[in-house]
């Protein structure tokens, strides 16, 4: 998995190794609220950010949605998954999170994971969800900001600027810094294996290793890592 994770991980995940669970609670956490899970066999699903599709075998597979798209800007990733993934009503599209080829109205619900905040242009993302979104669909969206970089308050001032009502929202970076907690030395293990060494203490900082400053910062509130549930009006 590509994201840093939620802890702690179900029962129903914890026969999965450790660079997987954690990502896959992170996707489990975010398509469910305190009555139940947000999508069903009849959603119409686009994913912006689906990377190498872990989650997305996750979420097909749990839930057998009515269809899938996958959406990365990495064409690597998007070949991965369009030569491992051979599912009915699945595809993958390699594309701009600014510029989605997906028709308007169509999309029950649009999922973006932990990838908006290396966007260059924060604002057109929100309007194409808005565009390709059904009204009334759902945005399922978490990520995490650096504080003195990029408020909460101004995040959620556009989302209701580019008509999204926010029907839940929950703070998980307590959850998120446990999860990298409990991932470190595995973690560790693969940047030690297959990183040059002028990389490593870059990597490390990347990967939330114990002791790192990305780990203080998000232990400390430097760091916010939240999921939002987003309604198009």
């Amino acid at each position: 998995m590509s994201n840093y994770g939620y802890a702690p991980v179900d029962e129903d995940l914890a026969h999965y190794d450790t660079n997987h669970k954690y990502g896959l609670q992170l996707y489990k956490e975010l398509v469910k609220n305190h009555r139940g899970f947000l999508i069903s066999d009849k959603s119409k699903i686009v994913e912006v950010g689906c990377g190498k599709g872990a989650g997305a075998e996750f979420l097909i597979n749990k839930f057998k949605p009515e269809s899938y798209t996958g959406i990365d800007f990495s064409e690597s990733a998007i070949d991965f998954c369009c030569e491992y993934y051979k599912i009915s009503q699945t595809k993958f599209i390699c594309a701009a999170a600014d510029k989605l080829p997906v028709n308007q109205d169509s999309a029950d619900v649009v999922i973006n994971v932990e990838s908006s905040h290396i966007y260059p242009n924060i604002s057109n993302f929100f309007n194409e969800v808005s565009r390709i979104l059904k009204p009334g669909g759902r945005f399922l969206f978490t990520d995490y900001r650096i504080v003195n970089v990029s408020t909460i308050d101004s995040l959620e001032k556009m989302f209701s600027s580019y008509g999204f009502d926010i029907e839940e929202k929950r703070n998980i970076s307590e959850q998120v810094h446990t999860a990298c907690a409990e991932a470190s030395e595995s973690r560790k293990r693969i940047i030690d294996k297959h990183s040059p060494w002028y990389l490593k203490k870059y990597l490390q900082h990347y990967a939330i290793l114990n002791g790192s400053k990305k780990s203080k910062m998000l232990a400390t509130g430097g760091i916010v890592y939240f999921i939002y549930h987003l309604i198009k009006k």
